[in-house]
């Protein structure tokens, strides 16, 4: 949308809804933040309650997504390869939720955060033995701990790379492919991994170094760079 000056920029979440196991959804928009909603539905869901649409459609873009398949688990694959669709293209800014009362989208969701997305699961209360939540609270520690080494990690290379680039002669790729390129030979002594290298592009994202279009065009920020 165009911003008219000093207008603020929403903003932004998309919301991921798992229909097949959720159906009491109670959306209320917020005029602060520009919301978009997925709305995933099985096979054999062939009506959706008019009141639910009413309450997803205020406030915020719709878009259904049919599962075209009664195979188990069908459209929890659904979602999790629309989650990285979205991952991919979206400002690192944007808010993910995922709404559902599956365990399974956990991994999925962890994996996403490791490159600073900030991701929310939404669920029914689920009642859990306190074993599992033994499990969950020693996972939580763990992971959080990996999380953190490895985002302090790849933030330092980060600015690394900001530094190479501002410091060298060094052509700067226009599309993203060739920026993963870019940081990965840059980076080829450290055993770097695919996930480093997208978190490396996220931090130049939130570092306001670059920003990237629909058409994976990468575009520089600092104002000492001309084309």
């Amino acid at each position: 949308p165009c911003l008219f000056r000093g207008q603020k920029r929403l903003k932004k979440e998309i919301i991921f809804i798992d229909f097949e196991n959720v159906q009491n959804i109670n959306f209320k928009p917020n005029r602060n933040i520009e919301s978009h909603i997925i709305l995933f539905v099985g096979l054999k869901q062939t009506h959706i309650n008019t009141d639910v649409l009413a309450k997803l459609t205020k406030g915020a873009t719709f878009r259904v997504v049919k599962v075209n398949s009664t195979r188990k688990n069908a459209l929890d694959f659904y979602l999790a390869i629309e989650l990285g669709r979205y991952h991919e293209r979206e400002d690192i800014k944007t808010k993910f939720k995922v709404v559902s009362n599956d365990r399974d989208f956990s991994s999925c969701i962890d994996y996403i955060s490791q490159d600073g997305r900030d991701v929310e699961i939404i669920s029914s209360n689920i009642p859990k033995s306190n074993s599992e939540m033994q499990k969950d609270s020693e996972k939580n520690s763990e992971t959080a701990s990996l999380l953190m080494s490895n985002r302090h990690v790849n933030s330092a290379r980060g600015d690394r790379f900001i530094n190479h680039l501002e410091n060298s002669n060094s052509t700067r790729a226009t599309k993203l492919n060739g920026l993963r390129n870019q940081i990965g030979a840059y980076f080829r002594g450290e055993q770097i991994q695919p996930n480093d290298i997208d978190y490396i592009i996220r931090h130049l994202q939130k570092s306001d170094y670059i920003s990237i279009d629909d058409n994976g065009n990468v575009i520089y920020k600092d104002p000492n760079w001309s084309w």
